[in-house]
């Protein structure tokens, strides 16, 4: 699976709910609380299909989700994406990544005459660790953020040197914003107390 987001390490998530996020942090002062492993709440996320030949946008749960990864389609887009990894130049098209489905963690949205809506806000944060050797030092990442309370879920990413760390937040009360501009507030707000779980010290 690839995920909607970008930046090096522990950078900037430029894509955390569906467009770049512009608010000033300054001024927000949120009382936020993680959650650590499974939630009773059902909670969905997006995933976006965008070949260069269909756009679709579809909705399932997180459970469903992990199902999924566990085992590579037919087509294994992401398998031969990492074939051909190693060969490429910096500029270098490759087909297989546009075949790879994103991932929008953060909500379930959907598209009615050709307007994307968000349906529901889930409260997950995703910050990424770039830039890795392979699949060991991957492993070793996923290791190290296991032991982390706040860790909802981490897994390898497409290329096979990223891995990608989900924390859950909710308001103390156990809620969450309802409206998608509330709910970019609070993500924002999220994300960079999500940093600062994980930047190395």
């Amino acid at each position: 699976m690839q995920i909607i987001t970008s930046g090096r390490a522990f950078g900037r998530c430029q894509i955390c709910l569906y467009g770049i996020l512009t608010v000033h942090l300054s001024v927000v002062i949120i009382a936020l609380q993680t959650h650590a492993g499974q939630i009773n709440k059902v909670m969905r996320i997006t995933l976006v299909r965008d070949d260069g030949k269909v756009n679709t946008m579809r909705t399932l749960r997180i459970e469903q989700l992990v199902e999924q990864m566990k085992v590579e389609t037919k087509a294994q887009s992401v398998s031969k994406m990492r074939e051909v990894l190693p060969f490429m130049l910096p500029g270098d098209k490759n087909d297989y990544v546009q075949k790879v489905q994103k991932v929008i963690p953060a909500a379930a949205f959907f598209r009615k005459d050709g307007i994307t809506t968000m349906s529901e806000y889930n409260g997950i944060v995703m910050i990424q660790v770039n830039n890795l050797s392979g699949n060991m030092e991957a492993d070793e990442v996923k290791e190290r953020v296991r032991e982390l309370p706040q860790t909802y879920l981490a897994f390898t990413g497409s290329s096979g040197k990223s891995v990608k760390i989900w924390v859950r937040f909710t308001y103390p009360n156990d809620l969450l914003p309802e409206t998608r501009e509330q709910a970019e507030l609070f993500h924002a707000h999220a994300y960079r107390l999500a940093v600062k779980f994980y930047q190395p010290q």
